[in-house]
Order: C-alpha cells, then sequence, then structure tokens
C-alpha cells in the first residue's frame, strides 16, 4: 500500500508595520491513519516491531539490587497502559 501525499493552499494574514498581506503556504501531507496502515502492513519492516510491553532489569552494582531501566519506548509504563487497554476494548 503505497500513501499518497495530498497538497492545499493555506493563507495566512502577515503584517509588518503599516503593510499588511497574505502570504500562501503549499502544505504537503499524508492522513495519519494512512501511513501508520502503510508501515504496518510493509512486510520489510515486520523484524523491527516490538508488539509487547518489556520491562528491563540492570543490577546495580552499590545495592545489589535489581533496578528497572527504561531504554525504550516499549519499556515505559505508557507503552503498558496503552497495551492494557488495547486488550480491554476491541477497535
Amino acid at each position: 500500500m503505497e500513501v499518497q501525499f495530498r497538497s492545499v493552499e493555506i493563507s495566512v494574514p502577515y503584517s509588518h508595520g503599516v503593510k499588511s498581506e497574505d502570504w500562501t503556504y503549499t502544505v504537503s501531507f499524508r492522513p495519519a491513519m494512512e501511513a501508520i496502515l502503510g508501515i504496518i502492513e510493509d512486510p520489510d519492516l515486520h523484524p523491527s516491531f516490538t508488539y509487547y510491553p518489556e520491562h528491563h532489569y540492570v543490577l546495580n552494582p552499590q545495592t545489589k539490587k535489581l533496578m528497572r531501566v527504561w531504554t525504550d519506548i516499549y519499556t515505559g509504563d505508557d507503552w503498558w497502559e496503552l497495551q492494557v487497554h488495547s486488550y480491554m476494548f476491541e477497535w
């Protein structure tokens, strides 16, 4: 699935001192859901996906106890929360 960019022109008022005019910009974008689906459906990216949250621990050399570390987005508490909510509700 190839996601196509869309372009629109946006005009915004600009004033500097007594001079006032509209500046026009061309903005290109892709719809977010189409872009996300394009990434998820790309078989070349599948080995890079992490599907489940993880907790990582290291041994603290001073206390000799395990200490939790955050190394990536899927090791954080928000990812765990997102996973819990995803399983509770059907999309």
